[in-house]
């Protein structure tokens, strides 16, 4: 997997297993068959195509358009639209709306923050989101 760390001023379009702990100004689109963990900063719409897969870990200033599969432990800002995938967010996920801020809670809610620090980790529940904008329990999909 290709690691990038620093500063990317462009649209990027990812054709191969890629890590961007950087910052990202550009769009990307994640193509079949290519992984991105993004656990940098996005400020760009994400769109993870058919038979692609994300790992967010970081913040995402877009939207999120997904065909493919996704996995959000990070923060983001932006809007998330499932188009025929997978999108999954971990419990203490956060969300920015209208400038407050939101974390999944363990009902499936965005609930506001108060207080508190989360520890995400891969056996962090997690949650589907619908494309209502409705979540479902992971474990309960079939």
């Amino acid at each position: 997997m290709t690691d990038y760390g620093g500063k990317i001023d462009h649209d990027v379009d990812v054709v191969e297993d890629l890590t961007i702990s950087g910052q990202l100004n550009g769009n990307v689109v994640v193509r079949e068959g290519a992984r991105l963990q993004l656990s940098g900063q996005a400020n760009g719409d994400v769109t993870v195509l058919d038979g692609a897969w994300l790992q967010m870990s970081g913040q995402l200033d877009g939207d999120l358009i997904c065909q493919g599969w996704a996995d959000i432990t990070g923060m983001f800002d932006g809007e998330i639209r499932v188009d025929g995938g997978i999108v999954l967010a971990a419990e203490g996920a956060h969300r920015r709306v209208s400038g407050q801020t939101f974390f999944l809670d363990s009902n499936g809610r965005w609930s506001p923050i108060d207080s508190g620090i989360w520890v995400i980790t891969p056996d962090t529940p997690r949650w589907r989101w619908n494309g209502d904008g409705s979540m479902t329990r992971a474990e309960a999909l079939s």
